[in-house]
């Protein structure tokens, strides 16, 4: 959340024409860490880890970070960033590798 947070700054800081607007939505952000790391929600097989590498795939196991073509933000970040360069095909297949984390968790 804090990475994504001050990374929206930056940008309202670049597009003060966009900077309410991203206000807006940094306001929404929700810390989706914070039960687990609270231990409001706990399962031993979190062997007191609270990532989204460990806590997804215990409690939604068709989500599996092995099967994924990209397996971690920095890869993620990698990929999204040549997007411009590639045929739209090759496009898709990244973003399809990046969103089967992220659309089950929404």
């Amino acid at each position: 959340m804090a990475f994504e947070s001050t990374r929206l700054k930056e940008l309202a800081e670049q597009f003060p024409d966009l900077s309410k607007e991203i206000q807006n939505r940094i306001d929404r952000i929700v810390d989706l860490m914070v039960p687990f790391r609270e231990r409001q929600y706990y399962h031993r097989d979190f062997q007191g880890k609270y990532s989204i590498k460990v806590v997804a795939p215990i409690m939604s196991p068709e989500i599996s970070y092995d099967k994924l073509v990209i397996q971690n933000g920095s890869s993620a970040m990698q990929a999204f960033a040549q997007l411009h360069k590639l045929k739209i095909k090759e496009q898709y297949k990244i973003r399809q590798a990046y969103w089967i984390i992220v659309i089950p968790m929404c």
